[in-house]
């Protein structure tokens, strides 16, 4: 397995959604992956299956995960990662967001919320990319994410209000 982590959030906008990531651990099975897609309707072909569950011992890894409301932050670990972000991004229902680091020199930017869906990846190690365009690319990036923030902004806030209120933080699931 190749290396590959840094930061997921997803954001659960359904109850089904949200129970899915909840079952979400440090290490995944690959049934939890697919009844994740599938509550995100999003249809897994028969030839797309063995891809996508090419998963090492039939699990994915996360080195951590935090539940803090209607959002599930991952420390993903492995470039499985990858093939399942790419499958949940046909879903109209399930918005996540990632900056992704791979050990071969490869930065991946994702935000993907609803019709909107930007995936970016700039490797560093191949030299045709100057810090000039590097710097460009990642201010696009983070212009489209602060976009995509602005426009949640409004209906998170009664969320975390309640959430506050009612002494409803976020919770941490720890390995066993």
């Amino acid at each position: 397995m190749s290396e590959l982590h840094g930061t997921l959030v997803f954001h659960a906008t359904t109850q089904a959604l949200a129970n899915c990531l909840e079952d979400f651990s440090e290490e995944t099975a690959a049934e939890t992956v697919l009844a994740l897609i599938k509550s995100a309707g999003v249809t897994v072909s028969e030839e797309d299956f063995p891809l996508l569950f090419d998963i090492d011992d039939g699990v994915l890894f996360a080195e951590g995960i935090n539940c803090e409301d209607q959002y599930v932050i991952i420390a993903p670990f492995g470039e499985e990662w990858l093939e399942v972000l790419k499958t949940l991004s046909r879903s109209k229902s399930l918005s996540f967001w990632a900056r992704l680091q791979h050990e071969h020199g490869i930065d991946f930017y994702i935000a993907v919320f609803g019709e909107h869906e930007m995936i970016v990846a700039i490797d560093h190690e191949d030299g045709e990319l100057d810090d000039d365009q590097l710097n460009e690319i990642e201010a696009k990036v983070i212009h489209t994410l602060a976009e995509v923030l602005h426009i949640l902004a409004p209906l998170l806030a009664p969320i975390r209000s309640f959430a506050d209120i009612n002494g409803m933080g976020g919770k941490t699931k720890k390995s066993t």
